[in-house]
């Protein structure tokens, strides 16, 4: 406190803030304005670094007390709502910890920026598919659904449809809903439709198909398979080709 009245400029340093980010929990009160004051600053890097720390502490709700987790709460609650580089550090923070939290409040708060104005907040989301895994195709079947038919998957279609492709058969029924939901978006332009990720998911529903255990979602599949077909029928007729070579 003494050395930020004396220097204020050593709040934008990274040591300062790794401080911040270490010693909010213990001692919220007295850090919580530093991290306002980061938020606040004229570069938006150091602005963005301070929503993350805010969004940080929201995440610890085992480690805050109720009358700091309301107020770190609001922070982090106009960070998803504010400034673009607010949101640009809710997006980046919320996606690298979605893998290991339990509670669903990075699905929660990410869900609410997939139609996010700025690219670069888009592209943020998209950072999930480098953090799940097949644990969590049930867990966010609901979130991958709502990415799928979101303004986001325009940054991400490619890693959407890999990710599919590698888990998509632990929750066949999951993906055929996400599948369908990337077929109806209509946040796609015609090049990234025509580009990428088509063969992905063509893959993925004929295995799905080939499933036995799949039951009566062997004919939603079906029907998948044929919408798929009518956006990209080379790619849907050369698969099959090599399906049939099997």
């Amino acid at each position: 406190e003494q050395l930020l009245e004396g220097c204020p400029e050593i709040l934008r340093t990274h040591y300062d803030q790794e401080f911040l980010y270490y010693g909010l929990f213990r001692h919220f009160g007295r850090l919580a304005q530093y991290v306002r004051t980061l938020m606040s600053e004229t570069d938006e890097r150091h602005q963005q670094r301070g929503a993350e720390i805010a969004c940080i502490a929201a995440l610890s709700t085992t480690v805050l007390d109720e009358q700091d987790l309301q107020a770190v709460q609001r922070m982090a609650d106009e960070a998803l709502v504010g400034r673009v580089a607010w949101r640009r550090g809710a997006a980046h923070f919320y996606a690298s910890n979605i893998s290991r939290d339990d509670s669903g409040i990075c699905a929660r708060e990410l869900t609410g920026l997939l139609d996010d104005d700025d690219k670069e907040v888009r592209q943020h989301i998209g950072e999930i598919f480098s953090q799940i895994n097949d644990d969590h195709m049930g867990s966010l079947r609901a979130f991958l659904i709502a990415f799928a038919a979101s303004r986001a998957l325009q940054e991400s279609r490619h890693h959407f449809a890999e990710f599919l492709l590698d888990h998509g058969t632990v929750d066949p029924e999951g993906a055929l809903l996400a599948i369908a939901a990337e077929i109806d978006n209509q946040h796609m332009t015609d090049d990234a439709r025509r580009w990428t990720g088509n063969e992905e998911l063509i893959r993925v529903v004929i295995r799905i198909y080939a499933d036995p255990t799949v039951g009566s979602l062997r004919a939603r599949a079906i029907d998948t398979f044929d919408r798929l077909m009518a956006r990209d029928e080379e790619a849907a007729h050369a698969i099959l080709g090599e399906w049939d070579q099997r």
